[in-house]
């Protein structure tokens, strides 16, 4: 949908996000952090010992839409 144009946008009105992971004892932790793309600001999360979509139907569950700075 983007085109790989990830700069340029107005200020709320495009979220993506990405996961990463980190060892947690014995095992892996998944974070998903949504980032607005206007100023690259981290606008919810979530963590789970899963990576899948529900991980990432969570992170974007704690953005308030429509949010403000």
């Amino acid at each position: 949908m983007l085109g790989r144009e990830f700069d340029g946008h107005a200020p709320h009105t495009h979220i993506c996000s990405d996961l990463t992971y980190v060892r947690v004892g014995a095992a892996w932790c998944y974070v998903c952090l949504p980032v607005d793309l206007h100023d690259r600001e981290a606008v919810g999360h979530a963590a789970s010992g899963s990576k899948d979509a529900a991980l990432v139907m969570a992170a974007f569950a704690t953005v308030a839409f429509p949010y403000m700075t």
